[in-house]
């Protein structure tokens, strides 16, 4: 009978067998370990990036530290994909949630609501969608940020943390964290019993006089009615800007149709029931609304311009109405604010550039010295969607180009005409703050066009 012997291994295919072992790097191990998900792990590495998306180009979303325990629900190519910390936020645009109460909690409004990771640098970098939420779906308000409300992440909304940034967490490092620790409870030491004594027993005391026990009737404190402001977005104290005496450039194509001169609205009851059952006509302004692939072919023609020759307002506006529009998908979503982004950069800088160029020009004894004015407030002059003279008296917003944020409110009447809507203005008059409206707004004593729609 044939016996058989086992064959012995080779030495150098053992060497070859460790150095490979030794080769591999330690995170791709951790991360074949980290396939059995989900888990507990603990941040390895101070200062790490938290992104919104497996990938170093997406944005970040906030930093964790070591040592911080995180709950792992995937790996995907070595990315640890976690539920949000605390501090990790989400955003959401407040037209789709009615704030409750004292504006800490609030309800979806609409079905198919979206809500995104929040970009550290703020709403308008943050286009990555993380959850979709309908209406009755309930939110945490954190803070108001604009036309956006920062909320605590709802469910099934994730981060990532990069490849090698977390490992396992050991079972006492969980107890450690999560299980409160009690109290020690010292039993007092037992008091030893008296030894008998031959002295006499003393006397009984006398019993305690019975008390008389008085029903109290409790008084229920009357309910206190608190009366919530209505508030369209907060307003933004600027400081005083200085800029030059505008220049008139050339009228704008824009139609705007006729309406007469509004008068500046009284804040008492009987004007407010007025306006109500007769609003006043409110200026139109019609342009017409380019498709975001007319809006794209526009911009590789004028790529080639230098970009003080471009019409970046124009752009601009044409970029927002589409963004308002909605019904975009992820990719043209991201396409628009990245855009948006780019098109407001642009137009500091030109509006820099134009600062400077007009200070380095050389003074010329026969002309006239430019006058520099002192505005109360610069910004572009838009129609407000909810003072609209409807169930509110008529208001204009003042709003950052830059970041189409509400800079100030403005009265109609006055010096502010129909032609000054869309444009960016610098305007000069009295601030003072409405107990009515509850809102600061602007009387208007002079109001300049610093630059015509293009």
């Amino acid at each position: 009978m044939r016996s058989h012997t086992p064959s012995l291994v080779p030495a150098w295919f053992i060497a070859v067998l460790v150095t490979v072992s030794a080769s591999v790097p330690g995170w791709l191990i951790q991360a074949a370990h980290a396939q059995e998900v989900p888990f507990t792990g603990v941040v390895t590495q101070n200062q790490t990036d938290v992104r919104a998306g497996a990938a170093d180009r997406y944005y970040r979303v906030g930093e964790l530290d070591k040592g911080q325990l995180v709950h792992v629900h995937e790996v995907i190519v070595g990315w640890y994909k976690i539920l949000p910390p605390e501090g990790i936020h989400s955003y959401i645009s407040k037209a789709f949630v009615d704030a409750k109460g004292d504006g800490s909690t609030g309800v979806v409004n609409t079905d198919r609501s979206k809500a995104y990771a929040a970009d550290v640098n703020g709403a308008a970098g943050s286009y990555r969608v993380q959850a979709v939420l309908n209406e009755g779906d309930g939110v945490q308000i954190v803070a108001e940020e604009g036309s956006h409300y920062r909320i605590v992440a709802p469910p099934k909304a994730y981060v990532y943390l990069p490849p090698g940034t977390v490992r396992r967490a050991l079972a006492m490092e969980i107890a450690a964290m999560e299980e409160p620790v009690e109290p020690e409870v010292i039993e007092p030491e037992p008091t030893p019993e008296p030894e008998p004594t031959s002295e006499p027993a003393p006397e009984p005391e006398p019993a305690p006089e019975p008390v008389v026990v008085v029903p109290v009737v409790p008084v229920e404190p009357e309910p206190v009615v608190v009366e919530a402001p209505v508030v369209e977005a907060p307003v933004v104290e600027e400081p005083v800007v200085e800029v030059p005496q505008p220049v008139v450039e050339p009228e704008a194509v824009v139609v705007v149709e006729p309406a007469p001169e509004p008068e500046v609205v009284d804040s008492s009851v009987e004007a407010l029931e007025n306006m109500l059952d007769d609003p006043p006509a409110e200026p139109v302004i019609e342009f017409e609304v380019k498709t975001l692939a007319e809006l794209e072919a526009q911009m590789e023609s004028i790529k080639e311009l230098a970009v003080e020759d471009r019409p970046l307002v124009e752009l601009i506006a044409q970029y927002e109405a589409v963004q308002a529009a909605g019904g975009l998908t992820q990719l043209q979503a991201y396409r628009v604010a990245s855009r948006l982004a780019s098109l407001r950069q642009n137009y500091e800088i030109v509006q820099g550039l134009n600062v400077i160029a007009q200070a380095r020009e050389p003074v010329d004894a026969s002309r006239q010295p430019v006058e520099t004015v002192s505005y109360d407030a610069v910004g572009r002059l838009l129609a407000s969607s909810v003072y609209d003279g409807k169930t509110l008296p008529r208001m204009y917003r003042l709003a950052d180009p830059a970041t189409g944020r509400a800079v100030a409110y403005i009265r109609p009447g006055g010096p502010v005409a129909s032609r000054h809507l869309g444009r960016l203005v610098g305007v000069q008059g009295e601030r003072a703050y409405d107990p009515a409206l509850k809102l600061k707004v602007i009387t208007v004593t002079r109001i300049d066009t610093l630059q015509a729609v293009e």
